[in-house]
């Protein structure tokens, strides 16, 4: 198994896993553990149940899921396209229930496959944001607009980033949730409480051309595709 190391944003007290590729991924093997692995979306179905798109209209815009190339299974979701004027282009709001589960933040691992590079290129300042919230706040009262509501900066949500996305093919992503960074302003009891996951939010964000720090980027797409959501505990898949 090749593995591919990168400094994080945040002060690490948990190994992050980066870097099975699509062939090498054989499923869980986890001993010891209190659950099941919980998959949040696999997208075999589509996008999970009440699910939430929103993108840019720039080119070649892909917020949809896929059978050409999936990580696992037949589907997958794409993200990416290509926005100039602004960081970001898109995400997709998961409603999700967390079961009744009793685990430390620091036990519980998110794993997320992504997948970049076309034609063996990639938008060389790439990223996706993942925030969890554990608002109990409906997840869409507001229809209004096109973003869940459980992500405002005034309600507990908790943040991770993957930055840079700089790799062809297909990578599996594991972070414990205790990596996981406040959002905004701190809310809630700011004590990262596995229970009471409420909804999963997945963000394609990259350079913007136009602010001149990234003018190699103009004629190539982002690509940040996703697949096989899937919470574990005490390690990564």
């Amino acid at each position: 198994m090749n593995f591919k190391i990168y400094i994080a944003v945040l002060i690490c007290t948990t190994v992050i896993f980066y870097g099975c590729t699509k062939d090498e991924y054989e499923g869980p093997s986890l001993n010891n553990t209190s659950f099941d692995p919980i998959v949040v979306a696999d997208f075999e179905e589509g996008v999970p149940l009440g699910s939430l798109i929103w993108n840019q209209t720039g080119l070649n815009m892909t917020f949809e899921t896929a059978t050409d190339n999936p990580y696992h299974g037949n589907k997958y979701f794409k993200m990416g396209g290509r926005v100039n004027w602004d960081y970001l282009l898109g995400q997709i709001d998961i409603p999700f229930q967390m079961p009744n589960i009793s685990t430390l933040s620091e036990n519980l691992f998110f794993n997320m496959a992504v997948l970049s590079g076309i034609d063996g290129e990639y938008d060389s300042d790439q990223f996706i944001n993942i925030f969890i919230s554990e608002s109990d706040i409906p997840f869409n009262g507001d229809l209004t607009n096109n973003s869940a509501d459980v992500f405002h900066d005034s309600l507990e949500v908790y943040k991770y980033q993957i930055k840079p996305i700089d790799w062809v093919d297909w990578n599996l992503i594991s972070v414990s949730y205790d990596q996981f960074e406040t959002k905004g302003q701190t809310a809630g009891n700011n004590l990262k409480e596995p229970n009471n996951i409420s909804a999963i939010r997945i963000q394609c964000q990259s350079c913007a051309v136009i602010s001149g720090n990234c003018s190699g980027n103009s004629n190539i797409d982002v690509r940040t595709d996703v697949d096989y959501i899937v919470f574990t505990e005490n390690r990564g898949l």
